[in-house]
């Protein structure tokens, strides 16, 4: 078998030769399986990188989507507990009034003290109950005490020379429901 010999071009002396025992086109595949494995292992390492920035990405939107659901529900049921706890008082008020437990003259009091009229003239609205209920009270001079069916048990209407002052249950409870952010029921 005759070999053929190849002219190579070298850009420095050679510092030594060696036999090869494989054939130029052996050695242009071998060369060649490797640079695809190369290019293999390249591509599968680009292709995991973007996987796991991908996935972290969908991670972080999910995340975030998460804790908006979570801040959402949290604000829900803060409302909702507020508007809970509101309608457990305007119940327990309600029985106490509708069993006459309630402190009628201390309302009317209070009622009087809240709407500035000091100690001038006024009159007093209340239900025909709570009229009945502050029999033989005595208020201050010049405060007229008025039974008034418009008026609900529990509730004080004071008609002053300023003009009306009205404290009712359930507006007192709305208003308090709106201060401590729950808005109206």
């Amino acid at each position: 078998m005759a070999t053929a010999l190849v002219k190579i071009a070298l850009h420095a002396a050679p510092k030594s030769v060696r036999h090869a025992s494989r054939t130029l086109s052996e050695i242009a595949v071998e060369h060649s399986a490797l640079g695809l494995r190369s290019a293999y292992e390249r591509g599968l390492a680009e292709g995991e990188a973007l996987a796991t920035r991908t996935a972290a990405a969908r991670l972080d939107s999910a995340a975030e989507r998460l804790e908006s659901a979570r801040v959402a529900l949290e604000n829900e049921a803060s409302v909702f507990a507020l508007r809970f706890a509101v309608e457990v008082a305007r119940h327990l008020v309600r029985r106490e009034i509708a069993a006459g437990t309630h402190d009628v003259e201390r309302i009317v009091r209070e009622t009087l003290g809240l709407s500035g009229v000091d100690r001038g003239h006024c009159v007093v609205h209340v239900s025909p109950e709570d009229h009945a209920a502050l029999a033989g009270v005595s208020f201050r001079s010049g405060t007229l005490l008025e039974p008034d069916p418009s008026v609900a048990r529990g509730d004080v209407h004071v008609t002053t020379p300023q003009g009306l002052f009205v404290r009712e249950i359930d507006t007192i409870l709305r208003s308090l429901l709106e201060r401590l952010g729950g808005a109206r029921p």
